[in-house]
């Protein structure tokens, strides 16, 4: 009997700096997306994510932001998740977290499927204000954030906000809940006050997590609405 062969298949890869990342990949040659992790590792969900990008035709590279203090770390959404995870984001340094999305995208792009030879990023919750990051300080065709908290202050490390300095020339897409405590209204306007052609989109009702549906924030309605806006944003920035 044949094997029977997964799609999309994902594959483990060791990065230069000493991380690894997960590269899930599409049918036919397409763009790159590097695909940034909550503060939960690179769980069950951050892998659907991906699968469900691949399967929209990106190839897809998700290097694991806490292999220097926790390698393989694959957390759930409980509280004491949540501490362990927070943890770990305290440990990672603004150097670090650039050579992971480097080294993330290099590896994608070196792929025979890539296409394009750009990338974007795409991140959630912590990952989000990694994508914000490689937006100020890389050179992504997109930079992507879903409820990314934190970016009017200080990075883990101590480094100034991402949103100090000149504005990056990748465009932005920023994804809020507009019933998420962790991100006010305030960090949402300073964040168009910093980026002024950043593209905000907030689902009012929603919360923090809400396109998670692991989490009890899952929001069915605003993520069925949301995702293709992602999607479509993806693949305007990577065209061609």
């Amino acid at each position: 009997m044949p094997l029977v062969q997964t799609f999309p298949p994902r594959r483990r890869h060791a990065l230069p700096s000493g991380g690894e990342a997960h590269l899930t990949l599409p049918r036919a040659p397409g763009p790159v997306v590097v695909l940034l992790q909550e503060i939960f590792g690179v769980n069950d969900h951050i892998k659907e994510v991906g699968d469900r990008l691949a399967r929209a035709g990106f190839v897809v590279a998700t290097p694991a932001l806490f292999h220097r203090t926790a390698p393989g770390l694959r957390l759930g959404y409980g509280p004491t998740d949540v501490a362990v995870g927070r943890a770990h984001k305290g440990l990672t340094t603004r150097d670090q977290l650039l050579a992971d999305v480097s080294e993330a995208a290099a590896l994608g792009l070196a792929h025979p499927l890539a296409a394009g030879g750009r990338w974007a990023s795409l991140g959630f919750c912590f990952g989000g204000l990694v994508s914000l990051l490689a937006a100020s300080a890389l050179e992504p065709a997109l930079a992507v954030t879903c409820y990314g908290a934190g970016a009017s202050g200080p990075l883990p490390d101590g480094s100034p906000s991402v949103l100090q300095g000149a504005a990056p020339r990748a465009k932005v897409l920023a994804v809020f809940g507009g019933a998420d405590p962790s991100i006010p209204e305030a960090d949402r306007s300073a964040l168009t006050g910093a980026w002024p052609r950043a593209e905000i989109l907030v689902e009012p009702a929603a919360g923090h997590g809400f396109l998670c549906d692991a989490r009890e924030a899952f929001a069915p309605e605003a993520a069925a609405r949301t995702w293709p806006v992602i999607i479509d944003a993806l693949r305007a920035a990577l065209a061609g």
